[in-house]
Parts: C-alpha cells; structure tokens; sequence
C-alpha cells in the first residue's frame, strides 16, 4: 500500500508559493527602477520573503512518501534523501485525533514507534482510510505482564 501527499494539498501549497516569490519579485522590481527606499520595501522584503522560505522548508522537510508491506512501514522523504523503517512489532501506540469544524472533520493519526513517530492526516495523504483499517488489523498484541 501507497500513501502519498494529495496532489491538491501539494498544488495549492505550491500555488501561493507562486504568488509568493511573485510578489517578492515585483517588490524587488519596484525598489530597483523607483530609486526609493521607502521603508514598506523592507518591510514587504522581510515579511513575504520570510513567509515563502518558511513555507518552501516546510514542503521540503514534511513531503514523504510511506509505503506499508509485510509489517513494515517505510517513510521515504525525498527530497531530504533520508528512508526510515519501522517494524510494526515496534508500534507502541496508535492515536487519532478528530476536530471536528463547520460540516467537516480533520483526521490526525499519530503512531508511536519505539524508534521516533509518524503523524498522517486524512487530508494531506491518500489511502488514509485503507492505512487505518491495516493497522487496526495488524497491530502488535499487548504483551500480558506476569506478576509475582
């Protein structure tokens, strides 16, 4: 099983980026041939500037790739060429998180492995549904502890 980003969460991302360097673009345009430093310049310069690399890290550091065979979950980050394997045995614990607004509902299920953890939202990622219904089948039994 396959789950990636949803090419609509990404295009939109990618869309105000756009916008973004866009603006930054005609800003540096208008300082360059009005021969004015007027201090909204900066200021534009600081704030977009600031906004569209913070928003570029972030669709670098949290685009994955997580692939799910044979009780192990694989979380493929390409751009930061780093691949993590976690073994389903390792699963400590699987929590939702369900906030419900205006007719809709945002999905955050977090897995905690002993290893680090994973966090997957219903409307960042395809296959959600599917992803949650495996685990739910193929998570590690609690080990009963024998006391004395």
């Amino acid at each position: 099983m396959l789950i990636k980003p949803r090419t609509s969460a990404i295009y939109s991302l990618v869309a105000f980026l756009g916008l973004a360097y866009s603006f930054l673009g005609l800003l540096i345009y208008n300082y360059v041939y009005s021969r004015g430093s007027g201090w909204w310049y900066w200021l534009g310069f600081g704030f977009v500037g600031g906004l569209a690399l913070v928003i570029t890290i972030r669709i670098f550091y949290n685009y994955k790739v997580i692939s799910v065979a044979k009780g192990k979950i694989i979380i493929d980050k390409q751009f930061l060429w780093q691949k993590t394997i976690f073994d389903l045995s390792d699963l400590l614990e699987i929590n939702e998180q369900v906030i419900n607004t205006m007719g809709t509902s945002y999905r955050l299920l977090n897995l905690r492995f002993s290893q680090g953890f994973v966090e997957i939202s219903e409307q960042e990622y395809t296959n959600y549904e599917a992803f949650k219904n495996y685990l739910e089948k193929n998570k590690p039994k609690k080990k009963k502890s024998s006391k004395p």
